[in-house]
């Protein structure tokens, strides 16, 4: 058997894919589900806590700051196995699909949070004061003037993240 022969028989093998097709089609849909479920929740939380520190209110913003940044140092990996093994250790155990839902959750969350934290104070300071002028309060303006100027522009990172947070789903 000649070197290429050897390298088709090894990893084009149509009787060994035809055995784990079954169990690698039914890994993507996990990954789809679980993908899904991070992205949607981790750019809610991500954008609810933008808007909650655009508030300005110290003791929030130096909770939220904290927790963004601890989030962001660690490795999810070590995250997922500090909460799927240390959980039960106070009585709490999850389903690995809920912890890893929860874990890259949050993980998304505090990048997502830093890019729309961004996107907010990338818009000038003149569109809150069209907007405080017109008689919107602070959250109106918010809302109807600064987000969606804000949220227009993060769209290249966060699909940078949402892509990074997929891949890992094989943890």
């Amino acid at each position: 058997m000649t070197g290429g022969q050897l390298f088709l028989e090894t990893f084009f093998n149509p009787v060994v894919m035809a055995r784990y097709l079954p169990d690698i089609l039914k890994g993507m849909g996990v990954t789809i589900q679980i993908a899904a479920c991070v992205i949607v929740t981790g750019i809610a939380a991500g954008l609810g806590l933008a808007v909650l520190r655009s508030l300005r209110l110290k003791a929030v913003n130096f909770v939220i700051i904290v927790c963004v940044d601890m989030a962001r140092a660690l490795p999810p990996l070590v995250i997922v196995l500090l909460v799927y093994f240390g959980l039960p250790n106070i009585g709490l155990t999850l389903p690995s699909f809920v912890v890893l839902w929860l874990v890259l959750s949050l993980v998304l969350a505090a990048f997502a949070e830093e890019v729309f934290w961004a996107g907010i104070l990338s818009v000038r300071k003149g569109q809150w004061e069209a907007g405080r002028c017109t008689g919107l309060s602070d959250f109106q303006t918010l809302r109807w003037i600064v987000l969606p100027q804000a949220i227009r522009l993060t769209v290249p990172p966060l699909t940078n993240r949402t892509i990074a947070i997929t891949k890992n789903t094989a943890l």
